[in-house]
């Protein structure tokens, strides 16, 4: 039973076989025949429209990546920031963002302030998060799902009153894409970035960033290939290829383009994502019940969609319990800093592996 979603999600046999149908075309055909660049460059335009109206956006404001950590790190080098700017975040953050902001720290000693999250008991407070904010403030970076604790932020109120400040703010919605509707024309958010290996259960090695047009010309290229350009004069002078499409580079593995175009196909067409969310819902509903009425245990927070953590007492190790839930095929996550069991649940999982699970965990107290 497989309840480990927020870490990577379990592969359809529908990408499983487009990735292998792609390799062997490969394998038989070859990579590099007339007429293949212009072919997979159809593709790519392919999985932007899909992606794009997935959550609400243009075709024009998505650009593909590796993964999260990469568009993060695209947008926060591709802004103007020196010493002395300030990016607001907080201490919930995945280490994918933080890892960007520390370097950026240490390059440009730019000043990253850390909301605390964990003193007010995993929930984060729009009013608090805000008091925080200075004339040096030039960025505010924050998960839309924690991914520790499944905790869901408002989004839509933080943009809200970072519009009024004139400050841009970038998305990690590496726990929300997939699970929940996303707009980001209804959220206002700037940036908007999120990986495919997790809830919309594609391949590892690709991402997406969203960037919305209004903001496109605040970003430098701080990395550029053959995508970037739309032409290029053989030596030093160039034209940025149009939106967001300018920040992607370099060459990417073909097949996995393949098997997220199958993936979003069958997510969109053959389930439907208004189904994915109602039954995300419910099965998420159905665990905290489970948890309420046949359990002395308590959820990090209750105010979760697909993520939720429990909290475990102090003598239990929430480690020890992973590993001995593993033993029985049932792969959950703990969350050191939480002493809990991280439980991701998808629409693919029903009340009877639930249920499950919870009796599992109930022997463990």
């Amino acid at each position: 039973m497989y309840f480990n979603t927020a870490g990577a999600a379990p592969l359809p046999n529908c990408v499983v076989e487009s990735l292998s149908l792609s390799m062997q075309r490969e394998l038989f055909t070859g990579r590099a025949n007339k007429g293949e660049r212009s072919f997979f460059q159809n593709k790519l335009s392919l999985l932007r429209d899909l992606v794009s109206s997935m959550i609400g956006a243009s075709a024009d404001e998505i650009a593909i990546t590796s993964n999260t950590t990469e568009a993060i790190n695209v947008i926060v080098w591709g802004m103007n920031l020196d010493e002395g700017s300030e990016i607001l975040t907080t201490n919930a953050e995945h280490l994918g963002a933080l890892a960007s902001l520390s370097t950026l720290h240490k390059l440009r000693n730019v000043d990253i302030k850390f909301f605390d999250c964990y003193e007010n008991n995993i929930i984060f407070d729009v009013h608090n998060f805000f008091e925080m904010i200075t004339p040096n403030t030039k960025l505010i970076v924050l998960s839309h799902v924690f991914w520790e604790s499944g905790n869901i932020n408002p989004i839509r109120d933080v943009c809200i009153y970072a519009k009024k400040m004139g400050i841009p703010v970038l998305i990690d919605g590496a726990q929300a894409v997939g699970n929940m509707p996303i707009n980001v024309k209804e959220l206002g958010v700037d940036f908007y970035v999120f990986p495919a290996h997790k809830w919309l259960l594609g391949p590892e090695g690709i991402g997406f960033m969203y960037i919305s047009n209004d903001k496109l010309a605040t970003l430098n290229q701080t990395f550029a290939g053959n995508a970037s350009f739309l032409s290029h004069d053989g030596k030093i002078d160039f034209v940025p290829s149009i939106g967001a499409k300018r920040f992607e580079i370099g060459t990417r593995f073909r097949p996995i383009i393949d098997g997220m175009i199958t993936g979003l196909d069958w997510l969109t067409k053959d389930i439907g994502f208004s189904n994915i969310y109602e039954k995300t819902n419910n099965n998420m509903g159905i665990f905290k019940n489970y948890i309420d009425k046949e359990t002395s245990l308590n959820l990090v927070t209750n105010n979760v969609s697909s993520i939720a953590s429990i909290s475990l007492p102090k003598k239990i190790n929430a480690r020890i319990v992973r590993k001995e839930l593993e033993k029985l095929n049932i792969y959950v996550n703990d969350i050191k800093r939480l002493n809990s069991i991280r439980v991701s649940i998808g629409f693919f999982n029903d009340e009877e592996q639930i249920n499950k699970l919870v009796n599992y965990i109930n022997k463990f107290i």
